[in-house]
């Protein structure tokens, strides 16, 4: 596995060698901000998934506002997105826009959906961050689909990163979907 300097160099890579783990089910691959939760009781996350085995690259932002609802915008239709597993029914708004991601440097993302939204997101590391990125790179694939792993990662996440409950497989709020996380490029 390449070890990347940067999230750039992560997500570059991804997007132009996305490789999909063996399989029937549905997978994706690509990377995102997994949530920002802001003073106000908003809560953004974004993904951008370069390959997918139910359709082509597609990317997707997601709302939670305060009053407790959600909104999911993307950028394909929702069939072929996994946001439809978060918002079955009616139990969120799903929109229709186009969504741009661009890394204006190494730790700088910039996502806007016109007439919505202009995030700039600026990363950066922690010591618990490149500590977790070193040993990650030392496990071998298999290790990241085993149920163990994955609960004592869990909780070491949550610890180190002060992250609160953290969950690399699980089941979406629809139910309609069982997820496990793969290895982290960065």
């Amino acid at each position: 596995m390449d070890i990347f300097n940067t999230p750039r160099d992560a997500a570059v890579a991804a997007q132009r060698n996305p490789v999909l783990w063996p399989g029937t089910d549905e997978r994706f691959t690509g990377y995102g901000v997994m949530g920002l939760p802001f003073r106000s009781g908003h809560y953004l996350a974004m993904r951008h998934i370069p390959a997918s085995s139910i359709g082509p690259e597609y990317r997707t932002v997601w709302h939670y506002a305060p009053d407790g609802t959600w909104t999911f915008i993307t950028d394909r239709r929702p069939e072929h997105t996994y946001a439809r597993y978060f918002a079955p029914g009616d139990s969120a708004l799903t929109l229709y826009a186009d969504i741009a991601s661009k890394w204006d440097g190494p730790h700088s993302l910039r996502v806007t959906v016109p007439d919505m939204l202009d995030w700039r997101i600026e990363l950066g590391s922690t010591p618990a961050t490149v500590m977790m990125t070193a040993l990650s790179h030392r496990l071998p694939p298999i290790a990241w689909r085993s149920n163990a792993f994955q609960r004592v990662v869990n909780a070491v996440a949550a610890a180190l990163l002060r992250a609160g409950r953290v969950g690399m497989s699980g089941t979406a709020s629809s139910g309609a979907l069982s997820f496990e996380s793969g290895s982290c490029d960065w």
